[in-house]
């Protein structure tokens, strides 16, 4: 698993899945770029989140452990 921290909150997500972010949003793209798996938006007040909203696709498994969001693969593309 690769880890991120953003805004204080702290990311896992699959080796095999591509990272793009901004301020707001974090975009999860397959591994050769073609394919969005996940968008997650974070609404920010202050330089504090609000609130999260995941939208994931069927291959995308979310567990939250302990405070960390862990974005896990049910397969992945050869």
């Amino acid at each position: 698993m690769k880890d991120l921290l953003f805004k204080d909150i702290t990311i896992k997500y699959h080796e095999s899945l591509q990272l793009v972010k901004d301020n707001e949003r974090i975009v999860f793209l397959s591994k050769n770029l073609d394919e969005i798996n996940c968008i997650v938006d974070f609404k920010i007040e202050n330089n504090t989140v609000k609130s999260i909203n995941i939208k994931p696709r069927f291959n995308i498994d979310i567990t939250i452990e302990n405070g960390v969001y862990i974005f896990n693969v049910n397969f992945v593309e050869d």
